[in-house]
C-alpha cells in the first residue's frame, strides 16, 4: 500500500523513543500514544510513556472527577494490557506478568460499570493468547458489568465493544449474539442525538470486527437522520469507522479503494477545529495505517501530534 502522509518519500522518524512531559495536557492522548508504541514494537518507548502517565497521575489524579478518573484508569488498563501482551510475545514473561498484575490492580479501583467492563475486556483480549481460561473469565466479568449499566445507550456501546473483542479472539457465536443485542438496544432508543452517537460507536465496533456491510448500513442510517450539525462524537466515531472499513478493504484485497478512503478520511479529520478530538482521530487513523503496513505514514502523523505536546522532532534515545 502506498504511503498516505505528505512527503512520504523521506525517512520516517520513529515515534517517542524518549519521555513525554509529565505535565502534558491530555493524559488520555498519552495512553493512546503508549498503545501505538507498544503495537509497533517500541516496547521501551511505551514503558517510558507509561512512566510519564504514572507521573501525571501522581500529581493530577486528585483533581479529576470520579467519572474522569474511571475513564483515565480504564485507558491505562488498556495500555498496560497491550504492552503486557507484546512483552509476552517477545518471551519477556516476568515483565508481562508484572504489567498484567498492574492492570488487574488498576481495574479493581474502577467504580463505573461501563469503564470497569471495558477494562475487563482489555484484560481478556490481551490474555487470549497466553491464558485462554483467564480470558474467558474476564470476558464473563465484562458482560456482567455491561448488563448492570442503567443508561441504555451506554449499555449498547459497551456490549458492542465486548462483541468486537470476542470476534477478535475467535468467539464468533458470542460476538454475533451481543452485536445483535447492541443493535436492538440502539434501535429502541428515542431518535435523539444520543441515539446517533450510540449508532456511530456501534458502527465503529462492527467495522473493527470486520463486518463492513453492517457498519456501512449503520453509517447510512446516521446520514438518513439529516442532522445539520451532528454531535462531535458522531463525527469522530464515523471517521474512525471509515478508517476501520478501509483497513478491512485492504485486508480483503482492495488496497486501492482502501487508500482512497483513508486519504479522504484523513483529510476530513484535519478539518476539525476541536484539537483534542482531531488528535484522537488522527492517532486512531495512524494505528490503522500501521496495522495495514504503512508504518512510515503512521509515524509521520504520530510525530506531528507529539510535537504539539513538547516532544522533540529529533529525540535522543532513552536508555534501555
Amino acid at each position: 500500500m502506498n504511503t498516505l502522509a505528505p512527503d512520504s518519500s523521506s525517512a520516517a522518524t520513529p515515534p517517542a523513543d524518549f519521555p513525554i512531559p509529565a505535565d502534558a495536557s491530555n493524559p488520555l492522548l498519552l495512553a493512546t500514544l503508549a498503545r501505538y508504541q507498544a503495537e509497533i514494537g517500541q516496547l521501551t518507548s511505551a514503558q517510558q510513556t507509561l512512566k510519564q502517565i504514572d507521573g501525571w497521575s501522581t500529581i493530577h489524579a486528585a483533581s479529576l472527577s470520579a467519572t474522569q478518573l474511571d475513564t483515565f484508569n480504564s485507558n491505562r488498563v488498556a495500555t498496560l494490557a497491550v504492552l503486557a501482551n507484546q512483552q509476552y510475545k517477545q518471551q519477556l514473561f516476568s515483565t508481562a506478568q508484572e504489567l498484567w498484575l498492574q492492570a488487574i490492580s488498576l481495574t479493581n479501583t474502577i467504580k463505573a460499570p461501563s469503564e470497569r467492563a471495558l477494562a475487563f475486556a482489555s484484560l481478556a483480549r490481551s490474555l487470549h493468547g497466553s491464558n485462554p481460561a483467564a480470558a474467558g473469565s474476564y470476558f464473563k466479568r465484562t458482560e456482567e458489568n455491561a448488563r448492570i449499566i442503567s443508561d441504555l445507550s451506554l449499555r449498547a456501546t459497551t456490549l458492542s465493544a465486548l462483541a468486537r473483542d470476542l470476534a477478535a479472539t475467535d468467539r464468533s457465536e458470542q460476538s454475533r449474539e451481543l452485536f445483535a443485542q447492541a443493535k436492538a438496544t440502539v434501535a429502541g432508543l428515542p431518535n435523539t442525538p444520543t441515539r446517533l452517537v450510540a449508532l456511530s460507536v456501534v458502527a465503529q465496533h462492527f467495522a473493527e470486527a470486520g463486518d463492513t456491510a453492517v457498519a456501512n448500513a449503520l453509517l447510512q442510517e446516521i446520514d438518513g437522520a439529516k442532522i445539520a450539525a451532528p454531535p462531535l462524537a458522531v463525527i469522530q466515531h464515523r471517521l474512525q469507522a471509515q478508517g476501520a472499513i478501509a483497513r478491512n478493504l485492504a485486508r480483503t484485497g482492495d488496497p486501492l479503494t482502501a487508500r482512497t478512503q483513508l486519504t479522504a478520511t484523513l483529510g476530513l479529520a484535519e478539518t476539525l477545529n476541536q484539537s483534542e478530538t482531531r488528535d484522537d482521530i488522527l492517532l486512531y487513523l495512524a494505528q490503522t495505517l500501521a496495522r495495514m503496513g504503512d508504518l512510515q505514514s503512521a509515524d509521520k502523523i504520530v510525530d506531528k501530534i507529539m510535537k504539539k505536546y513538547g516532544i522533540s522532532a529529533n529525540p535522543t534515545k532513552a536508555p534501555l
